[in-house]
Order: structure tokens, then C-alpha cells, then sequence
């Protein structure tokens, strides 16, 4: 009972919400550093409430069993001078402080970075900037893998890394954690926090968890399909970091072998079904999400078009500067759908891919004419849609 009362504590210590870390700090505070000790693991726990514009917490009377796990851990943290007086509303002292428990407490890992990852995601730079900090100091320091295979805890990157993507199965449609959770894996995966795993497989899970969010979400959903836009093309440049690059060599006298970009059959596979992924999005009825779609190809391959192409320097103007002009050249947000289909049909052999079939369905619908519409209110609507708000 005692270990599931700290996590839901520390979750909440880790949020977005000032008024919440105060509330659940204070609480913290009060349990760890009770004189009281009990080995009484039903003592009844304290209540808190919060009244007007200050939180308020009720006087507790119980303290953590001497028994339980952590409790020095945190008892030796709460004492240190620089955290006598701690504000617990500010999110520059407590997420830097509390990230400290991650190794040696690692079983508490999961719910603070439960909490964390709302912070990290949220749109609140002066609560987002410090929680992005302190998860990325706190990550650099973790062991890259577990080194017992059948144990999966948080106290490696490996371990944290599978329970971000639990939380992507656990939170399936639940926008106030998925939303947050996509812009965090982006971060991760910039700051070189996201183990990909020897062979990838984790970038693998990670993008097969992003097609089932999308195939769930409402088509309306914009600001979610931009997002794992985002993180798709991340997965893109993660990908290149695996290229394996062989340098002009002189074999003999007479034979040459030049330059050679190559890339491991799984991992191409990876990469063209993510790009597949991609090219298919750029067609999507909303003209916002084609405009990300395009911005963010065209950064991409401006600056790994080489490893992502397999291609060398020299081949460049070849290879990718036509790709990049086809993003470039083509109004993605603006033009109609029949130029936006032509245009981005054009990119699937310049990035070595097969046109997919079009569907049974999606082909009648195009075959058959399209019905008019009767109803003003229902032609604006429809305008509105298509407009991307």
C-alpha cells in the first residue's frame, strides 16, 4: 500500500499543475520527515485539500514504516541543505531534485516519469523547459542496456525507453497523456534519450504503437497527426545513425572499388515503411498536416538526405536535391488534391519505393461522381473542413 501511496505522490510531484506539486510536496515532506516512525503498514494515511488560491494540507499523523523501501533514500534527499526550504510549486527546484531518485530508487521511476512526460510534452515552457532538462540529465547518466535480459526495470535507458512505449499501449486515444507523450518521444529521440536497441527493434515498436494511435484517432485530430509527423521523420534520422559507409579502397593494380552507402535489410525495411508512412500522410485531406509533412521532409534531407538515400556526397545533386525540389516547388497546403496526389506520386521512385495499389473502396469512390451539395450549411462545413481548422 505504502509503495503504491508514493507513486501516485511522486506522479503528481512530477505534473504540469503548481498547486498540485504543492499539495502532494508537502505531503512527501511531512511523511518522510515525521519523527513518528511506525512498523504499522495500515496506519491510516493523511488528507489534503486545497482552499482558495493557497494549497493547504491537513496535519499528518502517520509517517513511512522504518521497513519500506526508500525511506532513507528519500529522508537523506529531503535533508540536504538546499532542500530545506523547498518550493515545491516551482518546477526548476523540485523536477532537478526529484530526478535524483532515479537511480537509486528505480522502482519509482515509472510513476515520476508518468508525471514528468505531461510536463515534458505540455505546452508550458516555464514547466516545460526545466522538466525537459531534468529528464535529460537524468537519462545521460543511465546504463545503455539491462544487463539481466529476462529483468526490465527503469534503471537503465533500455528500461526506460519499454515503459514509454507501455505507456503509448496503456493510454490508446487518451489525448491528455498521448499528445504529451508523442511531443516527449520527439524530444528523447533529438537529445539521443531514445534506445533504439542493437537491431532497432524499439524504433520498430515505436512506430508500429504511432500507426495504431493514428488508425484510432479522428480524422479531425490535427495537432496529434502533426505530432507523429514529427516523430516519424525523428525515426528517420535514428535510422541513419545505422549506415554503414565504406571509403574508396585499391584492391589490386587493376580493380577500384568506390565509395558505398549501405544499410541493413531490417533496417531498410524500417525505413521504407516509415516513409511509406510518410508519403502517405502528404496526401491527407488536411492541408495543415500535408504542410508538416512537407516542412519536415524537406529538413530531414536537407541534412541526412545522404544516409537516408544511401547515397555519397558527390551523389547529392542526383540523388536528393530532386527530392527536395519536388517538396519545395509544390504547395502542399494550398494546391488541389488532384496536384497534390501527382506530385507526391512523383517522390516514390526517387525514394526507391513502389506506388501502393490504390484500395477497392478508395478507387470506386474515385470512379463515381461526386454528389453535389444541396445544403448551404452543409457546403460550408465541408469548406471549413477542408481548410484544416
Amino acid at each position: 500500500m505504502w509503495k503504491t501511496f508514493l507513486s501516485c505522490v511522486l506522479k503528481q510531484l512530477m505534473e504540469k499543475i503548481d498547486k498540485v506539486r504543492m499539495v502532494a510536496g508537502t505531503v512527501l515532506s511531512s511523511l518522510v520527515l515525521d519523527s513518528t516512525v511506525t512498523d504499522d503498514m495500515e496506519t491510516d494515511l493523511p488528507s489534503s485539500e486545497v482552499g482558495g488560491t493557497t494549497p493547504k494540507v491537513a496535519h499528518c499523523n502517520a509517517a513511512i514504516p522504518a521497513n519500506m523501501p526508500w525511506k532513507q533514500q528519500l529522508h537523506d534527499l529531503l535533508q540536504q541543505p538546499e532542500n530545506a526550504h523547498i518550493n515545491w510549486s516551482s518546477p526548476t527546484s523540485t523536477f532537478p531534485m526529484l530526478t535524483k531518485l532515479l537511480l537509486p530508487c528505480s522502482a519509482l521511476v515509472p510513476s515520476m516519469l508518468s508525471g514528468l512526460v505531461i510536463s515534458v510534452g505540455g505546452l508550458t515552457v516555464h514547466v516545460m523547459k526545466p522538466a525537459t532538462d531534468a529528464l535529460r540529465d537524468c537519462l545521460v547518466t543511465l546504463p545503455k542496456q539491462q544487463t539481466d535480459a529476462e529483468t526490465a526495470d527503469c534503471s537503465t535507458l533500455e528500461g526506460c525507453t519499454q515503459y514509454l512505449l507501455e505507456m503509448y499501449q496503456n493510454n490508446q486515444q487518451d489525448d491528455r497523456v498521448m499528445i504529451p507523450l508523442i511531443n516527449t518521444t520527439d524530444k528523447l529521440i533529438t537529445l539521443d534519450c531514445f534506445y533504439g536497441g542493437d537491431q532497432l527493434q524499439y524504433a520498430e515498436k515505436l512506430m508500429q504503437a504511432l500507426k495504431s494511435e493514428m488508425n484510432g484517432a479522428p480524422q479531425r485530430d490535427v495537432n496529434k497527426i502533426n505530432g507523429v509527423v514529427t516523430v516519424a521523420c525523428s525515426v528517420l534520422v535514428l535510422l541513419t545513425h545505422h549506415v554503414q559507409k565504406s571509403d574508396d579502397m585499391q584492391l589490386d593494380a587493376t580493380t577500384t572499388t568506390t565509395a558505398a552507402v549501405t544499410m541493413q535489410p531490417h533496417i531498410k525495411q524500417l525505413r521504407d515503411s516509415t516513409l511509406m508512412f510518410l508519403l502517405a500522410l502528404l496526401a491527407n485531406r488536411y492541408p495543415r498536416v500535408r504542410a508538416t509533412v512537407g516542412q519536415q521532409l524537406i529538413t530531414t534531407l536537407q541534412t541526412y538526405g545522404e544516409d537516408l538515400l544511401l547515397c555519397t556526397s558527390e551523389q547529392f545533386d542526383d540523388v536528393v536535391q530532386p527530392v527536395i525540389d519536388v517538396l519545395c516547388d509544390t504547395q502542399w497546403d494550398k494546391a488541389t488534391a488532384a496536384v497534390v496526389k501527382a506530385q507526391r506520386d512523383l517522390l516514390y521512385p526517387m525514394f526507391g519505393l513502389a506506388k501502393p495499389a490504390p484500395k477497392p473502396k478508395a478507387a470506386a469512390a474515385a470512379a463515381a461522381p461526386k454528389k453535389q451539395q444541396q445544403d448551404g450549411k452543409e457546403g460550408y462545413q465541408q469548406l471549413v473542413a477542408d481548410a484544416g481548422f
